[in-house]
């Protein structure tokens, strides 16, 4: 397994706990949202995750990348639900917040 799949994984496995505080029942439906984003930036992130580690980008440009990416993380089945757009952005950046903090326990000495 590859460090980017350990990476990977990780990302995925602490996805769970955060629908729980924020998905509320709705926690298998935001799941599935989130996944789908995640495959979809996944070549984005094993770019990005590789320039990281090669030192060719900083944290501060990993981290803004990532986050440049937020907009595209569409919980579909929490707002069709009415979810609070203020929840809705809290588990946003939870999951962006996850993804940076993991890529740079991973690639980062």
């Amino acid at each position: 397994m590859s460090q980017f799949d350990d990476f990977f994984d990780g990302v995925k496995a602490g996805v769970t706990p955060l629908l729980s505080e924020f998905a509320g029942g709705l926690k298998q439906d935001a799941l599935e949202d989130v996944r789908s984003f995640l495959e979809q930036q996944a070549q984005n992130l094993r770019d990005w995750t590789a320039a990281l580690a090669r030192g060719e980008m900083t944290e501060l440009e990993f981290k803004m990348l990532v986050k440049g990416s937020k907009s595209l993380l569409e919980l579909r089945a929490l707002r069709i639900a009415g979810v609070q757009l203020a929840r809705l952005q809290r588990l946003r950046d939870a999951v962006i917040n996850l993804v940076v903090d993991k890529a740079i326990g991973t690639f980062l000495p």
